[in-house]
Order: structure tokens, then sequence, then C-alpha cells
């Protein structure tokens, strides 16, 4: 994946930060999230979905629900293709996302910093709580903290990912404001 070079604090200031797990109650939506998927594991495989009535209502403008398409040439070895984009996120990148890989409606490190958490959730096969700072969207960026959760493909293989953002942690700046 062609990187940008936008100026190393730049990139460095939206890189990811995985949060412990055992702070998830200070999020009050992400632990019933996280109590909801739980109980839908079984033997040690993620369910395939999660029922959306079952997710606090909060939750779901900022919801992004990926598959991984694992592509040996790419830099990563895999893309995320967008299946589901909530209502905030479509309005942040302007328009709607489903169908359209993280690398075509960010930039590209965005796009790198965005996937990173997604690929281990899904690799390692467990949720992850993680700090999003500075996340550029269009002409913002967008701090927040989000629960990310493997889910199992149709073929029963851990295959996409579901980010739920915690509506009370985002904050939107300008991109000049956000230097």
């Amino acid at each position: 994946m062609p990187s940008v070079n936008t100026g190393a604090a730049d990139q460095a200031q939206a890189w990811p930060r995985e949060l412990s797990l055992t702070k998830i109650d200070g999020y009050p939506e992400l632990a019933a999230l996280l109590t909801v998927w739980r109980a839908a594991v079984v033997g040690g495989l993620p369910p395939r979905r999660i029922d959306p009535l079952a997710m606090p209502r909060q939750l779901l403008p900022g919801a992004i629900l990926a598959d991984l398409i694992r592509e040996p040439g790419a830099a990563s070895g895999a893309r995320l293709r967008i299946r589901l984009a909530g209502t905030m996120l479509c309005e942040l990148c302007g328009g709607e996302m489903k169908g359209r890989t993280l690398d075509e409606v960010m930039p590209p490190a965005d796009a790198a910093a965005m996937m990173a958490p997604m690929l281990t959730a899904t690799a390692e096969v467990r949720p992850l709580l993680i700090h999003r700072p500075a996340i550029r969207f269009r002409d913002q960026h967008v701090d927040y903290v989000a629960l990310l959760l493997p889910l199992s493909g149709d073929d029963g293989q851990v295959s996409r990912v579901l980010e739920m953002p915690d509506p009370a942690t985002v904050r939107r700046r300008r991109r000049s404001d956000a230097a």
C-alpha cells in the first residue's frame, strides 16, 4: 500500500493504542456490546453476526462492519472491504462506504492505522479496546475509543470485524485545529 508523506508527527498521531479490556466498564455501551458478543461465542469461535437489536442503539451510527479480503500481494497481506457503515461514518467520509475498501475512503496512512488493529482482532480472535487518535476523514480529524470484535464469515473462518466507537468519546476537529 503506497504511503503519503504527511509528516512524521501527523502519521504518529493517527496510530491507534490498545487499551486493556479491564477498562471496558468505563464505556458502558461498549461493555454491554462485549457481553452480547461473549455470549454468542461458541467453542472459541466468534459469532457470524450480532443482532443489531441486542446492541446499544447509541453505538449504531458509528458502526463499521468489514470483511477481510486476503491479498498476498498487498503490503499487509489483506484489505478490509466495508460491508456496513453507520450514518456518522458515511457523513464523515462524504457518502456511502458500503462495498469500498478502507484505502478507498481514507488517506493511506489513516487506512493503515484503521486496519492494523482490525487485522489483529481477526488474526488473534479476540476483542480489542482501542483509542484512535486523529484519524482523518476528509477535512476532519476524529478521536475516539472503540471496541473491535472479530466475527466468523459464512465459511466459519474468522474473516470479519465489527468496530463500534463509543459515542461519548468521539471528538471532531477540523484539520487546521488538529495540528
